[in-house]
């Protein structure tokens, strides 16, 4: 049975809301492609040790994903996925105001976990809630479009916060 049956007005929100966090889970890992050279700079980062801002987001996620989804099913989709929703924001404050390069990366690594746990979650949301059909493969197609555009809205809104602000927004 669908959750939102019952509310004709929000037929889109399940998948609107999963996009919008694959969206927001995707922004931060390319965002600061834009400001890493001055991110690296301000931590006293080595050429090496600069791939790890990059890469700390997207290594802790696919290490998780699995993991992320047996929460899901043992735990329940909405649960893990709110409790992702605040992981995500709470390790995106500390990565904003970390001041220390060790700290930085580790909130870095904990955005990955969020994501670990929100993707598997939301895929069995959506899946959940759609019957075999053309509104179901919509959906699907509407929560996969959203990491590329998250991609590109997140490297155009990184070279704005770092020319005109600084590279802790985008956190």
């Amino acid at each position: 049975m669908l959750l939102w049956a019952n509310y004709p007005g929000l037929s889109l929100s399940p998948q609107l809301t999963n996009a919008m966090f694959t969206h927001l889970q995707t922004l931060p890992s390319t965002a600061l492609f834009a400001g890493l050279a001055v991110a690296a700079r301000d931590f006293g980062l080595s050429q090496g040790e600069t791939a790890w801002i990059s890469t700390a987001i997207s290594l802790s996620s696919g290490s998780f994903l699995l993991l992320g989804g047996r929460l899901a099913d043992l735990y329940g989709r909405k649960l893990i996925l709110i409790i992702s929703f605040l992981i995500s924001a709470v390790w995106s404050i500390v990565a904003g105001f970390s001041h220390n390069r060790y700290l930085f990366l580790v909130a870095r690594g904990f955005q990955g976990l969020a994501a670990a746990g929100a993707i598997p979650a939301g895929l069995g949301i959506l899946g959940s809630n759609y019957g075999p059909g053309k509104r179901k493969n919509k959906v699907f197609a509407a929560f996969s479009a959203a990491n590329p555009v998250g991609a590109a809205f997140g490297l155009v809104i990184g070279g704005v916060l770092t020319s005109y602000v600084t590279w802790r927004w985008m956190m």
